[in-house]
This record gives structure tokens, C-alpha cells and sequence, in this order.
């Protein structure tokens, strides 16, 4: 059922389809409470539903997502506790225990517990945790760095393009890490050209490559794996209506 979602192109159809899946997934979860297959493919759907679907019109709907993907994950290695509870000590013990087989959880609980924070970086509580997400990126990249297309490669990426330098941002450092991305997925995953040009450029204020990374995304005739389709397809809508309104984001 997940893959079938993910290798559909029609972003109208997944859509739909999409919440409908997660309840039932929900369902089995209630039964087998500390499936990790489960608790992966629920992190990586409400996470994957929220970047493609909602956040670009629900902030709020969005974050309330990403903090439920992000609990899901966490659950799959040890962690069963609320974010704003979570201390340090607890999740480095935790990263400790994770093996090769539990990167792509670690993986999509990152992602969302990243997400989760870019959209509450106004609230204490979530500036708190970027130092326990910089230890789940930095997990991820000694492991296992070219995971899903090089997405922890994205990952470091956006923590530091997303935030200023007095919260741990450095644009130099975020530009090698995008790069890094797009050559280990082979440019086949149209999100670290999205988010390259969403954080990076806009934050650099490089419009020239703003423009060329979006329209990579939208003039590509590149074969990509089945597996990439909706996501691909989604985000291609994405940058089309970014690249329309790029000089709301440029002086």
C-alpha cells in the first residue's frame, strides 16, 4: 500500500487517498503497538502528507503533522515521550541503540522533527530542541548520509540555511551540503532542489540559481525511480508556483 501510493503520479488522487491509508495504518498500529514497520510508514506518511500537501496553505495543520510523524518515529527507537519532555541525554542514548536496519526511521523522524521546528522557531520550547536535531543529522550522515536520494545530506542543509547564525546557521556550509545531496541522489529527488532554492537562495539572495534549481525541477526529462512519482510530481507543482512569484522573495 505505501509503495503504491508513492509510485502514483496523480498528485489529485494521492491526495485524497493519502489520510484515509494513515487511519487505517492507525488501526493496525492500535493492535501491534510497537511495530516498527508501522510506527516507519505512519512517521514517513503524515510527514510526506504534510510537506507535499499542507504546509503550503496550513501552517498550524502542518506543524500539528510533523509533530505527530515525529512522535511515530521516535517511538520506533525507544522514545515514547512528548518533544518538549525530551532531554539530550536520553536521545543520545537512544542514537546510541540505533542500527543500520533503523536509519530510515531515524530518517523520517528527523525530517519531521526538523519540519516541526522551521515552523515554530518563534516559540522557546522548539529553539530548545535544535541541538537534539543537529545530533539526529549528524547520526544520520556518519551512518548512513546517502539514505533516500541523500535526504540527511538535505537535511544538514536546510538546519543550517534555515536559521540564522546565532541559532547554529552558516549559508557556506549549507551550500556544500545541498550540493552533496543532489549528487548522491543524482538529481533525482526534486525536493533538495526545491528546498536549495526555498532556504538557500532565498537566504543568500541568489536569484540567478533560485531560478535555475526550480526550473530543473520543472523542465526535467530525467527518469527518476517509480518510487519518487508523487513526490516528485507534487513538488514539481511546487516550484512552478514559487518560480511564479519569485519576487516576493527577492529585493
Amino acid at each position: 500500500m505505501s509503495e503504491a501510493l508513492f509510485e502514483e503520479c496523480d498528485v489529485d488522487l494521492a491526495e485524497k487517498a493519502i489520510p484515509g491509508n494513515l487511519k487505517i495504518l492507525e488501526g493496525f498500529l492500535k493492535n501491534d503497538p510497537d511495530n516498527p514497520e508501522l510506527l516507519r510508514m505512519l512517521s514517513m506518511g503524515f510527514c510526506g502528507y504534510s510537506i507535499l500537501f499542507v504546509e503550503g496553505g496550513d501552517r498550524k495543520r502542518a506543524s500539528a503533522l510533523y509533530y505527530r510523524a515525529c512522535l511515530y518515529g521516535l517511538a520506533a527507537i525507544g522514545i515514547n515521550k512528548k518533544l518538549e519532555t525530551i532531554n539530550s541525554e536520553e536521545l543520545n542514548k537512544a542514537l546510541h541503540s540505533v542500527g543500520k536496519n533503523e536509519m530510515p526511521v531515524l530518517l523520517w523522524a528527523t525530517v519531521s522533527w526538523s519540519s516541526w521546528v522551521n515552523l515554530n522557531l518563534h516559540k522557546p520550547a522548539a529553539i530548545a530542541q535544535l541541538g537534539m536535531i543537529k545530533s539526529c543529522i549528524d547520526k544520520l550522515e556518519k551512518e548512513d548520509p546517502n539514505l533516500f536520494y541523500g535526504l540527511p545530506y538535505l537535511l544538514k542543509g536546510v538546519y543550517l540555511s534555515a536559521r540564522s547564525p546565532m541559532l547554529g546557521g552558516d549559508y557556506i556550509k549549507a551550500k556544500e551540503y545541498f550540493e552533496k545531496s543532489l549528487l548522491s541522489g543524482n538529481r533525482n529527488l526534486f525536493l533538495t532542489q526545491y528546498f536549495y532554492a526555498k532556504y538557500y537562495c532565498v537566504g543568500t539572495q541568489n536569484k540567478e540559481l533560485f531560478t535555475s534549481l526550480l526550473n530543473d525541477i520543472i523542465k526535467s526529462t530525467q527518469q527518476y525511480p517509480e518510487e519518487l512519482c508523487l513526490i516528485n510530481m507534487a513538488i514539481r507543482q511546487k516550484a512552478e508556483l514559487l518560480l511564479k512569484n519569485v519576487d516576493d522573495f527577492f529585493i
